[in-house]
């Protein structure tokens, strides 16, 4: 049985990338609305806590976060802040990152302060951004490339798995996994191939290469505009985009 493709779903990919792209383009335009001055840095440390927290971290149950505390002064007044990055959150529990970051500032040193025009006390030292944004912006293209070719083997094993659901042999097939044939999983497969998908052949290939050079060109963007340590986010998506790439293309051989 084909699972059949719906609008719904390409909408779904529209809102994503479109509403991804206002989030990246708000975050750097709200960073460049700063202005610069030049700031004195008063003090560097590194500080740490216990992470008290639930979550399950390889690297331990303590917290580091950079202490840089620096001065400066907007029309004659001086200002005091401890804001390190733009996206204000800068705990890790990986000490080397933190400890590389707070090397870059000594005491006495100067260093350029980002400030708000309208309200002088808010202030960051990094222009370091979050990649956040970058998510919904890229899962929308990759949403968008699935939807139009036949995509990877773990799209449309979930979209037969549904199809079937909602065929009389539901129950069963839900009961006793092992009960899924292979004709079926494969008929989708051939469907997706053939009839479902509006792209196929060369042209699904060049769909798949303009998604890796799009995904791409993101990734170089938030790497060439954001300070580093970059966040793991940003490697995980970089192995995610390799990885779905990858298995679609071999898919399409």
């Amino acid at each position: 049985m084909n699972a059949v493709r719906s609008p719904l779903v390409l909408f779904f990919a529209v809102v994503l990338v479109v509403g991804g792209g206002a989030w990246v383009v708000d975050q750097q335009l709200t960073a460049d609305s700063f202005a610069e001055t030049t700031g004195t840095v008063e003090s560097a440390q590194l500080d740490s806590h216990e992470d008290t927290s639930a979550r399950i971290s390889i690297w331990g149950d303590r917290e580091y976060e950079p202490n840089v505390t620096y001065t400066y002064t907007v029309d004659g007044q001086q200002h005091r802040n401890d804001r390190v990055s733009y996206r204000g959150d800068t705990e890790s529990n990986m000490q080397w990152r933190i400890s590389s970051l707070v090397s870059d500032y000594s005491s006495g040193a100067e260093t350029t302060v980002h400030y708000n025009p309208d309200d002088p006390s808010t202030s960051y030292l990094r222009e370091q951004f979050s990649f956040l944004p970058y998510v919904p912006l890229l899962l929308g293209l990759l949403v968008g490339a699935e939807y139009l070719t036949p995509g990877t083997y773990w799209i449309r094993r979930l979209r037969s798995v549904v199809s079937e659901n909602s065929s009389s042999r539901r129950g069963d097939e839900w009961n006793d996994p092992e009960s899924l044939d292979t004709e079926s999983v494969n008929n989708t497969d051939n469907g997706a191939k053939n009839h479902d998908a509006p792209v196929s052949g060369s042209m699904a290939a060049v769909v798949w290469v303009g998604f890796v050079l799009l995904a791409g060109a993101l990734l170089v963007q938030y790497a060439l505009a954001s300070a580093r340590p970059y966040g793991l986010l940003l490697y995980a998506a970089i192995i995610g985009i390799t990885v779905v790439a990858a298995r679609a293309f071999l898919r399409m051989r």
